[in-house]
């Protein structure tokens, strides 16, 4: 249930800026496109390196680590220990909100940059 709220809010975001975005002034989408950007990019980045590394150890601390497991991380989730489980997923999610900041904060610049 919780993956279907995600999943709208992730939807409704870019189409919620759209419709702001064809009424506020062309600064004010520069603005908060270029906020949204570096604020995702400063959150997801960080976010998404401190979880691959601790995917990669709490991985091989339970012999599961295979190499190249960074191309496809997600189908490794199953992999991980209970007791290790929570602190790595906290980083996927973490790096996951700040990828779809960066999202919004591009339409945004889009917007504005179709606006000129």
């Amino acid at each position: 249930m919780h993956e279907v709220l995600i999943a709208s809010g992730i939807a409704a975001a870019p189409l919620l800026l759209v419709l702001i975005g064809s009424r506020a002034p062309i600064e004010m989408l520069w603005l908060i496109g270029a906020v949204l950007l570096l604020l995702g990019l400063g959150v997801g980045v960080p976010a998404g390196a401190c979880y691959h590394v601790l995917l990669g150890r709490e991985l091989s601390r339970c012999g599961q680590r295979q190499p190249r497991f960074w191309l496809n991380p997600t189908s490794f989730h199953a992999h991980l220990p209970a007791n290790g489980r929570g602190r790595v997923l906290r980083w996927f999610y973490a790096g996951a909100a700040g990828f779809v900041l960066s999202l919004v904060g591009c339409v945004a610049l889009f917007l504005a940059a179709l606006r000129l």
